[in-house]
């Protein structure tokens, strides 16, 4: 939970829009999220700045386990399952995209580089796959090729989605 300040805030700044805001009001009068002094920080020792090895290893974990799953495994147990081509391109921009958007909204941090460079590594793996279990459904080359930098940027605007969902799950 973010410390609310009892002080006036000459000096606050929106985190979520960048408004500046004078007052001692507790929300941003640009888009009502709440308010932090410049000097404070949501956490001790936090840099905001600096990539996050841990959100980094939870996306690519989650999204490897996701995509093994519906991707690798499934076709195993449901025989009739076939996910080659778009259709398994497609499984995979939604697993890049949900996955930005829980990583983007359990941070409060902007973590947007994080879920996005999981993708990536993801990608490399299984666009690869599902190019050699085309048979019926291939596509061209370049159209895994695009398929996978679109599941890095589905990774980025989940992540943007979930972190602009965040203050108002956490409110």
């Amino acid at each position: 939970m973010m410390p609310t300040l009892t002080m006036a805030r000459s000096n606050a700044i929106c985190l979520s829009c960048g408004t500046a805001s004078s007052g001692d009001g507790e929300r941003c009068t640009g888009c009502g999220a709440r308010l932090v002094s410049l000097g404070d920080d949501t956490r001790p020792g936090a840099d905001r700045s600096a990539f996050a090895i841990a959100w980094f290893a939870a996306s690519l974990v989650a999204y490897s386990l996701a995509l093994a799953v519906v991707i690798v495994g499934l076709p195993f147990v449901i025989r009739t399952y076939d996910p080659q081509g778009l259709a398994g391109i497609l499984i995979g921009l939604a697993i890049w995209f949900v996955g930005g958007i829980v990583v983007g909204s359990a941070t409060r941090d902007r973590r947007y580089l994080e879920p996005t460079a999981a993708a990536a590594l993801t990608a490399a793996a299984i666009i690869p796959y599902i190019a050699f279990i085309s048979d019926v459904r291939a596509l061209s080359p370049a159209s895994y090729v695009a398929g996978g930098f679109l599941g890095v940027l589905a990774a980025f605007m989940g992540a943007f989605a979930g972190d602009r969902l965040a203050p108002q799950v956490r409110s």
